[in-house]
């Protein structure tokens, strides 16, 4: 099912509860894009190879108990971790 054909078939308050994620996701996904450009800046290469998978998993569970504020950098390791499992459609 499309998904605005599937948003505009539950319940209003349904509806609101999706929409309010939805938003939140892309205020959350500006903040992880400039985190990305701020590595990419300072010369950060590799995101994209196989061969540091291992290294992120590691990274990812060590952040995991990072203090507030580094959410983004988080998110930003787990959706490598997502892409170089090909979860993705994007072109590599």
């Amino acid at each position: 099912m499309e998904f605005n054909t599937l948003l505009n078939s539950v319940d209003p308050a349904v509806r609101e509860e999706i929409v309010g994620l939805h938003a939140a996701v892309d205020e959350f996904a500006i903040e992880m894009k400039a985190r990305f450009a701020e590595q990419a800046i300072k010369g950060l290469r590799g995101w994209d190879q196989k061969e540091n998978y291992h290294a992120l998993a590691d990274r990812l569970r060590d952040q995991a108990l990072s203090p507030a504020g580094q959410e983004a950098n988080i998110a930003n390791v787990a959706m490598i971790l997502w892409y170089l499992n090909g979860e993705t459609k994007a072109p590599r």
